[in-house]
């Protein structure tokens, strides 16, 4: 092969190597999607007790007005507790499958409008000493590896007692790594309470919409959800008025795995470096064997 077809093999090889990464197509963040699950629950009181959870009022905001990037979650959940018995002390529990430095950093725990204490212990950290009740039903599969919000308060004498729970973030979108995901609510809370109660809990949507919502009973298929449409997003409703609560999760569902691209400009400066060492590469090379060439024909010449 001559030097001038050596080169041009060479050159055409660079060129079609700095095509190849120029023009990588799109790859998936994770080979194997799964499907990803954030829940909140309501509030379990820790005895036994004849209490009565009169009204609960929760809202979820969501903005996915930056679906591709980030999801904010602003979560504000109202309870009103009667107490028809003397002053008491109860220990409250909130079960969340979030992620608890989102909760720790933001939450805030009110009664009767102030601030009060709390704690945020593990499942798998819970002492003996809580009831059955709680255990039968943080048993679930799908509060593995939650966290509860825990908080101790006085409960008056025959009054009503208003407790609030608040927080706010934002994550990632789950879409990169799971196929989809879904922010549920779960009312099976409800059963720890004595007597019917009227709950509303709403899923306000600001951006991309949820592709479904989620309704789950155990005893009925009764489609309680009732959409909204808004500027530039959704609500979802579901209402309970002075009634047995039988529906166990209610929430929203994003699904569709996102694609996610490598950045084009990282590849692309390390093939004009490489491409600029080949170059000089080909250069020396080229200069050597042309040398060599020269030498040898001057060789020639002087023996003639």
């Amino acid at each position: 092969m001559s030097n001038r077809n050596l080169i041009k093999s060479t050159s055409i090889m660079i060129i079609l190597v700095i095509n190849f990464f120029i023009f990588i197509p799109k790859t998936y963040s994770n080979p194997m999607p799964i499907p990803d699950d954030y829940f909140l629950g309501g509030i379990i009181p820790n005895d036994n007790v004849t209490l009565n959870l009169l009204d609960a009022s929760v809202a979820f905001n969501i903005d996915s007005t930056d679906f591709l990037n980030t999801i904010g979650i602003n979560f504000d959940g109202n309870y009103s507790i009667f107490n028809p018995h003397i002053l008491m002390n109860v220990t409250l529990y909130a079960p969340f499958r979030f992620d608890s430095e989102l909760i720790n950093s933001s939450c805030d725990v009110q009664v009767n409008g102030t601030p009060i204490s709390f704690e945020l212990i593990e499942i798998y950290e819970l002492e003996y000493n809580v009831t059955e009740m709680i255990m039968d039903y943080l048993s679930n599969p799908f509060w593995d590896f939650s966290t509860l919000i825990v908080c101790n308060l006085t409960l008056a004498e025959n009054s009503t007692t208003n407790i609030r729970y608040r927080f706010n973030g934002s994550m990632l979108n789950p879409l990169y790594t799971a196929d989809e995901f879904s922010i549920t609510y779960d009312l099976g809370t409800a059963k720890a309470w004595q007597g019917n109660i009227t709950e509303k809990v709403e899923f306000v949507v600001n951006g991309k919409i949820p592709n479904s919502y989620r309704e789950f009973s155990n005893y009925s298929l009764e489609d309680r959800c009732q959409i909204t449409n808004i500027n530039n997003g959704r609500v979802y409703t579901w209402e309970w008025d002075d009634e047995n609560i039988n529906t166990q999760l209610v929430g929203i569902i994003y699904s569709g795995k996102l694609l996610e691209t490598w950045p084009w400009w990282p590849p692309l400066l390390l093939l004009l470096i490489g491409g600029s060492i080949a170059g000089i590469n080909v250069l020396v090379v080229y200069l050597i064997l042309h040398r060599r060439k020269r030498k040898k024909s001057h060789r020639i010449k002087n023996f003639t």
